[in-house]
């Protein structure tokens, strides 16, 4: 779904904005100046700050590797998920944009969903939003039939799966969120009925059914 705003001033650094691919593009006379920062070694920063309020404040003079971009309505601007951006618009006016998911977001976006759940609290419907779209995202891969994705995509699931289990375990979940996750077994379960390959799975060990071993080793109990 695409979104369309109305902007005078906007100038922070925000979650949901980071954990999906972004696509953006500003309309009329409509002008922003972009502050992008590349997710490595700055994911680590703001991960860290998680908690915090006002994070650019915070974390600004520590980030690495950025660049200024001013976009006018002749421009587009597209980044991958894990990509830290502050906007400042200099000239009011819309702006339409887009966040969506790939397989190739899922380590990123499993990095940031595992340390924001401890505070799922504090943020209910955008945690619970953001997992369904790492969900989605993943739940689509098995189709995907290139080992490097596949791979990647279950470590993403092998590294986060632990906070989730804490998370329902602690009883603090919603009821909305218990359902996803238990849909979400179910289509864990699919796929390891359907696919059967030998593959390297997110621990780094070598499996003769890797479908058999995610359902066993790494599902939700």
């Amino acid at each position: 779904m695409v979104s369309l705003y109305y902007n005078r001033t906007r100038f922070k650094l925000t979650y949901s904005d980071i954990i999906r691919r972004g696509l953006s593009k500003t309309f009329g006379k409509c002008k922003k100046i972009w502050l992008l920062f590349p997710g490595t070694p700055n994911l680590d920063i703001y991960i860290a700050s998680t908690g915090f309020g006002n994070r650019l404040a915070r974390i600004g003079s520590k980030l690495r590797g950025g660049i200024i971009v001013e976009t006018d309505s002749s421009h587009e601007l597209e980044f991958p998920a894990d990509t830290l951006h502050a906007v400042f618009t200099t000239v009011g006016g819309f702006l339409a944009g887009i966040n969506y998911s790939t397989a190739e977001c899922l380590p990123a976006m499993s990095r940031i969903l595992k340390a924001h759940l401890p505070i799922f609290h504090t943020s209910l419907v955008t945690i619970s939003e953001d997992t369904q779209s790492y969900i989605d995202a993943l739940s689509s891969t098995p189709q995907i039939e290139l080992p490097a994705v596949l791979f990647g995509a279950l470590q993403s699931w092998v590294e986060l799966r632990p906070a989730i289990q804490e998370l329902l375990d602690s009883g603090k979940a919603t009821p909305s969120f218990r359902l996803k996750m238990q849909e979400f077994t179910e289509r864990l379960e699919t796929f390891g009925r359907n696919t059967r390959s030998a593959l390297v799975c997110g621990y780094g060990e070598y499996v003769d059914n890797i479908g058999k071993h995610v359902t066993g080793e790494h599902k939700i109990l």
